[in-house]
């Protein structure tokens, strides 16, 4: 009875742990996908003015404080120099993902 109980509860934190994993892969994935939309918005923006755009709100997306909304997820836009910019979305409440239009790879805990 007692290996039942244990193995019941291995098989319910490993389900558990699988969950997690796909959530997080998934969110990351549709995430990496929305941000690489928006740095196509920007850049055709730069294509177009000759300049990135001040804040997102320039390109039709919704702002509030600080951050951006876009097709459901947050992001945060920072202008580096005249032809590059960074773009973040939150993970949770002390880590973020990000990305510079210079290199194009997200990285986790992303710091400018």
């Amino acid at each position: 009875m007692r290996k039942k109980i244990l193995l019941t509860i291995t098989l319910l934190a490993l389900i558990g742990v699988a969950v997690l994993t796909y959530r997080t892969l998934t969110y990351n994935t549709r995430m990496d996908k929305l941000g690489y939309e928006l740095m196509q918005k920007i850049d055709s923006h730069k294509e177009k003015t000759g300049f990135l755009p001040k804040d997102l709100s320039e390109i039709g997306i919704d702002v509030d404080d600080e951050c951006y909304h876009y097709k459901g997820g947050i992001f945060y836009y920072t202008i580096l120099n005249d032809s590059v910019y960074c773009l973040e979305y939150p993970l949770d409440a002390e880590n973020n993902r990000g990305i510079t239009s210079d290199n194009r790879i997200w990285t986790e805990n992303y710091v400018i």
